[in-house]
């Protein structure tokens, strides 16, 4: 019997048209507010809402490391990913992704823009560094906290 058989957290990331959807985010939303990505990990949506103009900070206790370490990690990541969901599709609702395929493309959408933000931005910080942000922001933060735990 196939089984999904990952274990462990994936260091893994989403796109900003994916966190858009789950959070029924609008052009409006991201106009008027800030938002925190807390734990981001490879997620693209801070790397493309920054591109956008939008207010995004990213956090996660993994950044620090230079861009050629989370390259190697969310590479391994996607190919663990694979290997443990290769035979079990049938387990998953595949009406969001459409297959195993572009799951894993998405995933690495989001892991190559990632990598490419933070070679060039600031927007990312360290788990345990100190966030300087206004009241205004923190406000905007409570209305829209992205969390994500295990994949």
């Amino acid at each position: 019997m196939a089984k999904y058989t990952v274990n462990g957290v994936a260091f893994i990331g989403r796109t900003f048209d994916e966190y858009c959807r789950m959070f029924d985010l609008s052009e409006q939303d991201l106009l008027t507010h800030s938002f925190l990505d807390c734990p981001a990990g490879a997620c693209s949506f801070t790397a493309e809402a920054t591109q956008k103009g939008y207010d995004v900070q990213a956090v996660d206790c993994q950044y620090g490391h230079p861009a050629s370490f989370f390259e190697n990690t969310c590479h391994k990541q996607v190919t663990k990913i694979k290997a443990g969901m290769s035979g079990a599709e049938h387990l998953f609702d595949w009406s969001f992704y459409g297959t195993l395929d572009q799951l894993l493309a998405l995933r690495q959408k989001a892991a190559h823009l990632f990598v490419t933000h933070i070679q060039t931005h600031s927007s990312l910080k360290v788990g345990n560094e100190e966030l300087e942000i206004s009241e205004e922001q923190a406000s905007g933060y409570g209305d829209f906290y992205v969390h994500f735990g295990m994949e």
